[in-house]
């Protein structure tokens, strides 16, 4: 095998990395974002503050890393909780790949893979996934 992670079939395992991201990742990589960005404001303020600016700035640090430490921790258990192994990633790999000619019992086996439940209304279809 190469070091492109392909499944035997020549299709990259990586690329279905995207698919399976978890909308919950998306959430706390944006707060992550967003809370990195004013730590880098304040940051910059430092160079022109005096003792009181100071003592808020770095108050305000303070609560900004416990927020960004929370985050990171709950990226952390997302991703240990949500990750689907390699050999699963290819197995499903090659499945996707041979799609339209896959049973339907193959085709719900993938999605029982990866789905929990899926709600439909006449609005909107909501799938949960297992990751």
């Amino acid at each position: 095998m190469s070091n492109d992670d392909t499944g035997g079939n020549g299709s990259n395992v990586n690329r279905y990395n995207a698919i399976i991201e978890s909308p919950q990742k998306a959430v706390l990589q944006s707060q992550l974002a967003q809370i990195e960005a004013e730590i880098s404001k304040l940051v910059d303020n430092l160079a022109a503050a005096d003792n009181v600016l100071i003592s808020f700035i770095n108050r305000k640090a303070r609560e900004l890393d416990v927020k960004r430490q929370e985050v990171l921790k709950e990226m952390a258990k997302l991703s240990a909780e949500n990750t689907l192994d390699t050999d699963k990633i290819r197995q499903i790999n090659g499945y996707v790949d041979k799609w339209d000619s896959l049973s339907l019992e193959d085709k719900r086996l993938v999605c029982d893979t990866l789905i929990d439940v899926i709600h439909a209304s006449n609005e909107k279809i909501q799938i949960m996934w297992k990751f």
